[in-house]
């Protein structure tokens, strides 16, 4: 409510706050379709980091469309995902810190390392 979109040759444009790049694919060719005209934080020039401390999955994405939304005054969509493996300890669950563990923020190539792992263990 009471958002303007901005119009680009007949299409609205709106950011998607995630880094992942495949994340941005996916849903940039969808929205596409729907004459939506999706845009990154690096076709933005935006290269802030929005603390993600909500309690779950909605909050963080909520918390970054929000942040990022202050940052560009485009209408940004905001996702985020949880994890949660079968089978190991509740102490060790990624839930909505999957690319954090223990306080380092993981490379895509880390993070598949990690979880490899992990689930090697089961």
């Amino acid at each position: 409510p009471g958002l303007k979109f901005t119009l680009m040759e007949g299409k609205m444009e709106a950011l998607f706050a995630t880094n992942n790049p495949a994340k941005i694919k996916t849903y940039s060719n969808k929205l596409k379709e729907k004459g939506i005209n999706l845009k990154s934080l690096v076709d933005l020039n935006i290269n802030i980091e929005i603390e993600e401390n909500g309690k779950d999955s909605i909050e963080n994405a909520i918390i970054k469309a929000k942040g990022y939304y202050e940052f560009a005054k485009i209408p940004t969509i905001g996702m985020d995902n949880s994890l949660f493996i079968e089978g190991i300890a509740d102490s060790e669950q990624p839930g909505t810190h999957v690319r954090r563990i223990n306080g380092k923020r993981l490379t895509d190539k880390e993070m598949i390392e990690y979880y490899t792992r992990a689930s090697k263990k089961i």
